[in-house]
């Protein structure tokens, strides 16, 4: 009886996940998108290996840029 429980409600949970959500509508024609980035450091324009002021006064130059877009 013990083992019963969990495969009765799995069995019960299997059908909502497959039948619970239709396909949503197609979206009509695509289009292109574009992004643009502008990157700062502070008030000034980031351009790798130009070297910038740390606020302690160190000098220090950007060497890559990484980005993540998720969605």
């Amino acid at each position: 009886m013990k083992l019963f429980r969990p495969f009765a409600l799995i069995l019960m949970v299997l059908p909502i996940l497959f039948l619970g959500c239709d396909d949503d509508d197609p979206v009509a024609g695509s289009g292109d998108l574009k992004l643009k980035f502008k990157l700062r450091y502070g008030d000034q324009t980031l351009v790798m290996f130009e070297p910038y002021t740390y606020p302690t006064g160190q000098k220090m130059t950007f060497s890559r840029f990484s980005f993540s877009l998720q969605m």
